[in-house]
């Protein structure tokens, strides 16, 4: 578990993937939808949020990807910030909820 090894590539690559998914539900949505009703429509603030939530996803990985990349004496604003994206994961929980 992350508990034990929060620094295991493991980790990373299911960040990347769920990264992925993330971006390809948004271009799913913006090509069926349109980018007028998916930004403007009955929804859009749910959208902007849902589009929010995957740009800050992929900046997490991107300086996920700078921290370990950095190895042990790496930057710890950057470290901080990875730990900060995080918690804003939770936010698409608030989405998911509203689905339900």
């Amino acid at each position: 578990s992350m508990d034990y090894s929060p620094d295991s590539l493991l980790w990373f690559f299911i960040e990347v993937g769920c990264a992925i998914i993330f971006c390809v539900e948004a271009g799913v949505k913006i090509w069926k939808f349109g980018a007028r009703e998916y930004f403007l429509g009955r929804d859009r603030a749910w959208n902007l949020a849902d589009c929010l939530i995957t740009f800050l996803s992929v900046l997490d990985v991107g300086l996920t990807l700078i921290r370990f990349s950095a190895g042990p004496s790496g930057d710890e604003t950057a470290a901080r910030l990875v730990l900060l994206l995080r918690a804003l994961r939770l936010a698409r929980v608030i989405r998911l909820v509203k689905l339900l």
